[in-house]
């Protein structure tokens, strides 16, 4: 909670979900091989089963203004959230964990900005904070 820690070091935003349009959760929008983690030769029983493959090692590193995929603890969990890594921040921890997939190559500083607004015990903003474009190349 960065509004009530001011030695909190805010590293990245996270966001992302189709489904429930809050950043609470996702799951992959098309079967990738892996049902909760899992690997599994055939579909999931049900959709919101869907995840990712980790492709952590594909040689990306938690540089700023990237993006990165987000997921639990176990691997092979990624879904529909991602995260955005702000201009000031490098968290080299990360790398080799989760899968960078993009650069942000307009706009950071406006990322950067987002980062220190005020959140609640949860980390969600107090206001919230809406994209209302983005562009992907």
């Amino acid at each position: 909670d960065n509004s009530q820690t001011p030695e909190y070091d805010p590293f990245m935003i996270q966001g992302g979900d189709f489904q429930n349009q809050d950043g609470t959760g996702g799951y992959a929008a098309e079967f990738y091989g892996y049902c909760d983690g899992q690997s599994s030769p055939s579909p999931c029983s049900a959709e919101t089963q869907f995840t990712i493959p980790d492709e952590a090692d594909n040689g990306l590193v938690h540089d700023s203004c990237v993006i990165s995929m987000a997921k639990t603890s176990a691997p092979h969990t990624g879904g529909s959230q991602f995260f955005l890594i702000p201009e000031d921040s490098n968290p080299t921890h990360l790398d080799g964990v989760h899968t960078v997939f993009g650069t942000i190559t307009s706009g950071c500083s406006h990322l950067t900005q987002i980062v220190e607004v005020a959140t609640d015990s949860n980390d969600k903003p107090i206001s919230d904070v809406i994209l209302e474009s983005v562009v992907i190349t």
